[in-house]
């Protein structure tokens, strides 16, 4: 596949998470806007807890699964997987079901955070950086899917 210049974060055989909605390899967007009003710890700042996230696409939700959501940390990382359930009349919202453990960016100086969602395990497909090539201002990444069944012993 080809990026824009975060693809030049990864190395050879570090893991990647891909999102893509054609092959149903979960869903993707940016984080718009995030709160955590009305949850305040002993010190007046934020427990993390049951904070409520604004996405820039609907979400899908499959009835009687568990639903995840990880983030995109500014330096290309992973954050979660995160349990989120359904804010009931709000298609573009989740609501963190446990602690979430960074903060996301939502201003328009520079890319918001982008986010990954799906049921169980198809929040995303992971696969390993195979190589990387740049191509004028793209990068040309190519991967294998990971799969844990060959790292049985």
């Amino acid at each position: 596949f080809r990026t824009e210049l975060e693809g030049m974060i990864p190395t050879y055989g570090d893991l990647v998470a891909i999102t893509h909605d054609m092959p149903r390899w979960g869903q993707g967007g940016e984080v718009v806007d995030w709160d955590s009003s009305g949850n305040a710890g002993t010190s007046g700042s934020p427990s993390w807890q049951d904070v409520v996230m604004t996405l820039s696409e609907p979400m899908e939700w499959t009835e009687g699964a568990t639903h995840y959501i990880a983030l995109r940390r500014r330096d290309g990382r992973l954050a979660g997987p995160f349990e989120v359930e359904a804010v009931a009349g709000e298609g573009f919202q989740v609501r963190f079901l446990g602690p979430m453990t960074v903060t996301p960016y939502t201003a328009n100086r520079e890319e918001r955070t982008y986010f990954s969602f799906g049921p169980g395990e198809k929040w995303t497909q992971l696969a390993r950086v195979r190589s990387i090539r740049p191509r004028a201002d793209q990068v040309e990444v190519s991967v294998v899917a990971e799969d844990a069944r060959v790292h049985v012993n």
